[in-house]
């Protein structure tokens, strides 16, 4: 009896030794599989789109865009690109910035189909006034942010953190805007 249990025993040794990968993986991956998950994993890289941004015309009568490129990581990112671009000016000579000097983008938040657009105090202490001039400014923003990116169906202006009635007395901003083509010269 000893001598079967002996037999038995060795037996189960030499199954193990020859089978027992096979039956039991290990629960850590070997090298070559490490090589293989890390070679699946690809860096996030940043997306280039082209966008149109809204300037005033030459002729003061509306807004004519000018293509450029932004490049960043998810929506808030290239919609952050994009209005940087815009307070920065156009490349044109044809084309004039209606954002006011020293305008700095505070931040940018897109809830739902709102893009909250917070500004710091120059976007209404430098505006030069007038009716045509504030509400070319209005949508310049508005345009160049619901033109290019579809998901976004509202702008909500901010000043400072804060909602303001109107950004130079004319064209209520306290209420998230949809886009205005009317103002799109052909």
């Amino acid at each position: 009896m000893v001598l079967a249990a002996l037999l038995t025993f060795i037996a189960g040794i030499v199954f193990m030794v020859y089978y027992g990968q096979d039956l039991f993986p290990s629960t850590t991956p070997d090298t070559q599989k490490k090589k293989e998950i890390k070679a699946e994993i690809k860096p996030v890289s940043d997306t280039v789109q082209e966008v149109r941004l809204y300037f005033a015309s030459s002729d003061g009568k509306g807004l004519s865009s000018e293509r450029q490129n932004v490049k960043g990581r998810g929506i808030e990112k290239l919609v952050r690109e994009t209005l940087l671009k815009l307070i920065e000016g156009p490349r044109r000579d044809d084309l004039f910035k209606v954002i006011p000097e020293k305008t700095k983008l505070v931040s940018i938040k897109v809830k739902a189909s709102i893009a909250y657009v917070n500004l710091s105090k120059e976007f209404t202490d430098n505006h030069p006034g007038g009716s045509t001039w504030e509400e070319q400014t209005i949508y310049s923003i508005v345009n160049t942010i619901t033109l290019n990116f579809p998901d976004i169906k509202f702008v909500q202006l901010l000043v400072d953190g804060k909602l303001k009635k109107t950004l130079a007395g004319h064209v209520l901003i306290g209420v998230p805007l949809r886009a205005n083509k009317s103002l799109i010269l052909k």
